[in-house]
């Protein structure tokens, strides 16, 4: 979740394969200018996952995903590998 200026910022995917393989990605904007009655905006389709907003500018950083398989790998292994990024 990203708040920057008067919006509340979210990203989700929504699957276009029936194995959910591949998938669009959206932001999801709340105009929260007035609290007592925030207005949802009409979703985006992006490039990837949201990961910054610079409101000023109206320009956004995104992430695209992509799935690796790869055989004979442990979990541990791959959780080694593949879980943080230093």
């Amino acid at each position: 979740m990203i708040s920057a200026g008067d919006l509340v910022l979210t990203s989700h995917v929504e699957p276009t394969a029936s194995d959910g393989s591949r998938g669009r990605f959206y932001v999801n904007r709340v105009d929260v200018s007035d609290p007592a009655s925030p207005r949802q905006l009409p979703k985006l389709n992006v490039p990837g996952a949201l990961v910054s907003f610079d409101a000023r500018s109206g320009r956004a950083i995104t992430s695209e995903q992509q799935r690796v398989t790869l055989p004979d790998v442990t979990y541990a292994e791959c959780m080694s590998r593949f879980a943080l990024a230093e």
